[in-house]
Formats: structure tokens, sequence, C-alpha cells
């Protein structure tokens, strides 16, 4: 028989996951499950024996809301509108505003420090934005609907899920916790992930850490997904099987993801539309598509870029001898100017180091 002893540290340790009130609020994958309210805080301490043990999870007094066809009420899964945030005298977030649509993967890029952290931070309820508004499925007060919250799967860069339980163990808690939790699909995306069912969390490779998250996230019938850095760790091969398994879902689900990567090659070829954020501020929101198809780079002298229309300039970079200028519409660039194919490191690139 598989030892089911949790120690009282991981007890402790995934009540901290279990709990989502001002005090218990964390961090990680379980953050948006159907977290317990404050009154159930003391049947949540010792929820994990009491699972493991064949015991089942009842919360009385959740609030339910009706459920209906959402994608016939509301135009995105996840809308975010004029967010600003500031730590002392440091904005970090600027009217950050953008939307993931049903049947989207959107792409959001920054470099460390840009403020995609703050961002995920701020739809999720970690800290408390200065001002603008979240809505996931319609709803901006996300914490008091308990039923909606188990329609998110949240992947973090840093795992969170109890050390000291094994897989098998985790899959018997989550089908307790989770009324939509789909042990078929789970036990599938572990084997396909080629994931030690009997192994310890602790004992995992961070790639197989994140694998793990993903195939929780994957497993309980979740709408909306918020992947921060869910590919890092992970070797070519188990990144591709990743992406497909990503863009499975959305196919069949016509769910959205929201997803930072620093890995070009993954936002090319799964993302639908792409937000990049610098110092806080949005420098581009766009469909993929479109920016392959009307966006161009040009390396043009002071002199050019004086001809250029400026509202189709995107961002610029003083070289030395050269401006690098990227345009949103290629077709309207001036005669003798000519447009350089792209990709989206270039962009990234540009935008990176581009000058106000």
């Amino acid at each position: 028989m598989e030892d089911t002893h949790i120690s009282s540290s991981d007890q402790n340790g995934l009540r901290l996951h279990l709990c989502n009130t001002d005090k218990f609020k964390t961090m990680s994958i379980m953050l948006m499950m159907q977290a317990p309210l404050e009154e159930d805080l003391i049947t949540a301490r010792s929820l994990i024996p009491h699972i493991l043990n064949g015991g089942s999870t009842n919360y009385p007094n959740r609030k339910r809301i009706k459920q209906n066809n959402r994608s016939e009420t509301m135009p995105h899964l996840l809308e975010i509108k004029n967010i600003t945030k500031s730590f002392g005298h440091k904005v970090v977030l600027k009217e950050v505003t953008f939307n993931v649509p049903f049947g989207s993967i959107v792409a959001f890029i920054g470099d460390n420090g840009a403020g995609k952290s703050t961002t995920f931070k701020a739809i999720l309820g970690l800290i408390t934005k200065d001002s603008g508004t979240v809505k996931i499925f319609g709803e901006e007060n996300i914490d008091k609907h308990a039923k909606l919250k188990e329609k998110i799967g949240v992947v973090f860069d840093a795992m969170n899920l109890p050390a000291h339980l094994t897989i098998k163990q985790l899959n018997k808690v989550f089908e307790k916790l989770f009324k939509s939790w789909d042990q078929a699909q789970f036990y599938r995306l572990v084997h396909a992930f080629s994931l030690p069912t009997d192994q310890k969390v602790n004992k995992l490779s961070r790639g197989m850490s994140m694998k793990l998250s993903v195939a929780v996230a994957l497993s309980h019938n979740a709408k909306l997904l918020i992947l921060d850095e869910a590919t890092g760790g992970l070797d070519p091969s188990s990144r591709e099987e990743l992406l497909d398994e990503l863009k499975n879902f959305v196919s069949t689900s016509n769910g959205g993801i929201l997803l930072s990567s620093h890995i070009m090659s993954d936002v090319e070829k799964i993302a639908s539309h792409v937000v990049f954020i610098k110092d806080g501020e949005i420098l581009l929101n766009e469909e993929k598509d479109k920016i392959f198809e009307s966006y161009a780079i040009v390396d043009i002298d002071e002199k050019q870029l004086t001809l250029l229309d400026k509202d189709i300039v995107v961002a610029k970079r003083n070289s030395g001898s050269y401006f690098s200028v990227l345009i949103s519409d290629k077709q309207a660039l001036p005669k003798g100017i000519p447009a350089k194919t792209i990709s989206m490191e270039e962009i990234s690139v540009l935008l990176t180091r581009s000058e106000k």
C-alpha cells in the first residue's frame, strides 16, 4: 500500500494552497482553485490527510453562481484595462491594457523587471492595483466566485506543490478538491510527459516540475490558463510536446491562454496575439498574423527618418550611423526605403532597446 503519511510542514504548505483569504494568499498553481472561505480555515488545516484516507470535501457556505455559455455573453475571457501600480515612488505599471479573447494564446513578452510578474499578480489579486480594472469571465471580483476559480489554471515559474507528495498522492487530493477533476486526462498528461508517478515532487527536476504543474492546470476543465515561463527549463523535445498540448487545449475547449515567455520560437509557434511590455508600459498589442503581414523593420538614416509617417512608427533604436525602426504598415513606407523580413526575436530585441 502506498505510504500516505503527510508531514505537518507539508500539511501547512498545502493549506496555503487551499486558502485564498487576505492572510493566506499565495502565488501558486492552486491559487485559483475552489478556495475555502474564512470559516473553512480550520477544516483546511487537516484536509490533506483526511482526503488521503478516503474522506471528501464539503464547503456548504460557498457562494454558488448561475452558469451559462459565457462565450455568448462576453467578448473576452480576461479583460485588463488601464491598470496602474506603484511601489513607493516607482511606477511599475502604466495604464496596462490588453485582453485574452476566447480561443486565443496571448504571448506576454518583456525583459525581466518589465512588469510581467506585477501584471500577473494584479490579475490574480495578489497585489492591490492603484487603479484600473481586471475582469475574468466578465467578473471583476473573482474572489467572490468559487466555481469560477476552478475554471482558471495557473502555473508560475516557481514550483509550489507540496514537496513530499508523490504524483499519485497529488491526484488523490485534486480528485477531491476539484469537482471537475479529470483523472484520465491527468494521467494521460503524466504519461505523455514521462513523469514518474511514485516519485515525490521535491525529487523532480525543474523541467519535470513545470510539466507536472501544466498537467494539473489542464486537468480540471479550466477555460483560462495563466502561465509564467511554463516552457522554461525544458529541452526542445519536451517544449514541443508541451506546446502541442497547449494548442490542443485552445482548439478543443475554445479556452484562452496568457503566456509569458523569453523563448521567441515558442511565441512564433503558438501565439495568436502578442503583447510587449517595457518599463511597465505596453509598447505592442497586436495579432501575431498581422505583425508578420503588415509590420516591418527598416534601417534608415536621420533624413529618411523624417520622411516616415509618425503614425506608423512603433519603436525606434539609434544604432549610431543609422536608426532601426519598427513600423506597423510597410505599405505606407516612402519609396526607396526597403523593408526587412522580420522575426519575433528581432522585434523583441528592438522593442527592448528602443528609445522614446
